[in-house]
């Protein structure tokens, strides 16, 4: 009876580790994450996971500049900002991307690669996670100098069903036993990675006030409208004003997790770049929640004075520019449509639209006045009426 038992276990064991070494064999393989030093098999796709992804793309991609930013810089096109600013790019950017997270990456390129150019959009300043991200534990070991640690994200299962995604296994078994393949959430190229304009689910949000009504159940468009909503009730009294609970705009994150890069690679130029959000955000903070805008403009002030102490800093500022006062340029309060991104990388290439020492108060007390003279009960009751 022992001896069934010792079989019965023994089997056991030997069947789990094969699975387990199947698991990981099929996955070292395909590769989805790029992580593999060695090309055991053409590479076909990505996967629009950056905080993941970037590190294979750094490992195994030549390019001498890169664009880290957030959502507010993932439309920027490769190919547009090599042309326009020379060498090579690739981008990088994080959804949703801290600062704190974004100086992971940061420092690994940066440690791997003769960098040229960087851009880098100045959002995310803070320690608060907004929208609950992905714990930094998950993923920053793809970022150190050990690559038996990498392997271990292939134990995750969620992996094996873009095995089904390559020529190699795309058939009716694969998509069985592995699961079908995730299209939406791959792309064939890393210059696709992270750009979402072209995206129906973001294209039809753009066009304004109707579009807006049209996609107020998408989250986005929701909490925007309600905001705009909001606002006129606390103007009215109706509601009361709003206050901070958290520090969204630091500077201390920027001085930490920036400016050390910075100081350390002064051949690499850094284009630092305030994203410019809709006129109506501005308005709703300065209107209604002021201990916000002030925080803000205590932080571009900061920025704009300590960046320029270093030579190897340019800093952009576009929330002086028309496009910021229709709502038709952005998808909800804050996402602006990507041809402004092209928009943006011209700026880049002329040096217009810099900010700096000299002319950060005015661009300031502009915004202001602007925030300040802005109709949000006007648009409310737009809103309001559809």
């Amino acid at each position: 009876m022992l001896t069934m038992y010792k079989k019965l276990f023994l089997s056991s064991i030997t069947t789990f580790f094969l699975l387990v070494i199947s698991h990981m064999l099929i996955l070292i393989i395909i590769d989805p994450i790029s992580i593999s030093k060695v090309e055991l098999v053409d590479k076909e796709f990505y996967i629009k996971e950056m905080r993941f992804q970037a590190a294979g793309i750094i490992n195994n991609t030549s390019f001498d500049s890169a664009i880290v930013g957030t959502s507010m810089a993932e439309n920027f096109n490769v190919g547009e900002a090599s042309e326009l600013l020379g060498g090579g790019f690739v981008n990088l950017s994080l959804p949703g991307g801290l600062l704190k997270e974004r100086e992971i990456i940061l420092k690994y390129l940066l440690a791997k690669h003769d960098m040229k150019t960087i851009i880098i959009s100045l959002d995310g300043a803070t320690d608060l996670q907004r929208n609950k991200g992905v714990p930094l534990d998950a993923w920053s070991y793809l970022y150190n100098d050990s690559y038996l640690d990498d392997l271990t994200l292939y134990t995750n299962s969620k992996y094996l069903p873009y095995v089904s995604c390559h020529s190699f296994f795309n058939n009716k078994v694969s998509a069985v036993v592995l699961g079908e393949c995730p299209e939406e959430k791959t792309r064939k190229s890393i210059g696709e990675l992270t750009e979402w304009q072209s995206l129906k689910s973001h294209n039809s949000r753009f066009g304004g006030i109707d579009k807006w009504e049209r996609y107020k159940n998408n989250a986005q468009v929701k909490v925007s409208i309600d905001s705009i909503i909001e606002a006129e009730l606390i103007l009215d009294k109706k509601l009361n004003r709003m206050t901070n609970v958290d520090e969204i705009y630091d500077y201390e994150q920027f001085s930490r997790y920036i400016l050390p890069l910075v100081r350390k690679h002064p051949n690499t130029k850094f284009i630092l770049f305030f994203p410019a959000y809709s006129l109506a955000k501005y308005a709703i903070d300065y209107q209604t929640n002021r201990d916000e805008f002030d925080g803000y403009k205590a932080f571009v002030k900061k920025v704009a004075l300590n960046s320029d102490n270093y030579e190897n800093i340019d800093l952009y500022w576009f929330n002086d520019h028309d496009f910021v006062e229709d709502i038709s340029n952005y998808k909800d309060l804050t996402h602006y449509s990507a041809e402004f991104n092209s928009m943006f990388l011209n700026d880049f290439m002329i040096k217009k639209s810099i900010m700096n020492a000299h002319n950060y108060n005015t661009q300031l007390l502009l915004l202001e006045k602007k925030a300040k003279e802005f109709d949000l009960k006007l648009l409310a009751e737009t809103f309001k009426s559809q």
